[in-house]
């Protein structure tokens, strides 16, 4: 992100979320298992996951959006936060 951007929805925290690692700790438990990965590729693996989500959710809908439009979506926390709504419906 440039110095000084504001995303217009906020930014996505797990820190609410009981059990929930960050970008930092995911790193540090990669790299232990001897994966070598920082917080910001552990972040960027985690929007590339978004991203093929967002997309499949907007084909399905019979939608073309360009590839920064579904990067946008993916960073969005409310879209992220909706994945985790699912993901623990589909769990419980």
């Amino acid at each position: 992100m440039p110095s000084g951007h504001k995303s217009a929805h906020g930014n996505a925290s797990i820190s609410d979320i009981e059990g929930a690692h960050g970008y930092r700790e995911i790193s540090e438990i990669m790299t232990k298992d001897g994966d070598s990965m920082n917080h910001a590729n552990a972040r960027q693996i985690f929007i590339k996951a978004m991203e093929k989500l967002a997309k499949k959710m907007i084909d399905s809908d019979n939608r073309v959006l360009s590839k920064e439009e579904i990067n946008r979506i993916a960073k969005d926390p409310r879209f992220q936060d909706s994945v985790m709504s699912y993901m623990r419906d589909m769990n419980d």
